[in-house]
């Protein structure tokens, strides 16, 4: 049975996020005859009460119902459709582990973060999912460090304010994470070979990560 959470409703429609096995997948329920949803016209739709997905809109659009940009709403379920994650606790390091739920086997080789609350830091070590190397699975890593940052966050109840920090190439900052939306990532030192430092400040959403489950840590 999936469990429904609703939010905001107005004479646009109304906004649904649907949490089941998989994790979490929002859609529109649409009104009679809405004419305009984010910035796009629609055709009469009939109020039928069935659950439309929402339409893939442009990634830099944001829903103000829930805060994410409509990219990462419109990939949340097709990630749960590839992957799963775990996640260990060795001391203040947490690592975390995507796999691949056809067979189970794990796919990233290495994720890990930690939590400085007394500088409110959240410190990325590393990030390498190994998602780019499946087949149809193109953004779906910029899904996972969106997943990953929240369910920490959540672990940690960490509220506005925190900043998020890591180092990594600048073509890398380039390609990848300058453009995730639902983050404000910028260069904060530029250093040798091609590395560079860069921060986001991070903002809560009231995103479902329930579905993360903590595994055994190995001796």
């Amino acid at each position: 049975m999936r469990k429904k959470s609703t939010h905001n409703k107005n004479k646009r429609g109304q906004i649904s996020l649907y949490i089941d096995r998989r994790g979490l997948c929002a859609m529109i329920l649409f009104e009679k005859k809405v004419k305009k949803i984010n910035g796009g016209t629609t055709k009469d739709i009939p109020s039928t009460g069935i659950a439309y997905p929402a339409r893939r809109p442009a990634m830099d659009t944001q829903q103000p119902t829930t805060g994410c940009s409509a990219f990462m709403i419109s990939h949340l379920s097709e990630f749960f459709d590839h992957f799963g994650i775990d996640y260990t606790i060795d001391g203040p390091q947490f690592e975390y582990f995507i796999y691949d739920i056809k067979n189970s086997q794990d796919i990233s080789c290495s994720i890990t973060l930690n939590y400085d609350e007394a500088a409110l830091q959240i410190n990325f070590m590393s990030f390498y999912p190994g998602i780019f190397q499946q087949k149809g699975c193109r953004y779906l890593s910029a899904v996972c460090f969106f997943l990953i940052i929240h369910h920490f966050a959540n672990f940690h109840h960490i509220g506005p304010g925190c900043r998020i920090l890591f180092n990594t190439r600048q073509g890398v900052f380039d390609n990848f994470y300058a453009l995730l939306k639902d983050f404000d990532f910028h260069v904060l030192v530029c250093g040798e070979e091609d590395r560079v430092d860069v921060e986001s400040l991070f903002i809560p959403m009231a995103i479902d990560t329930s579905m993360i489950r903590e595994r055994a840590l190995k001796v």
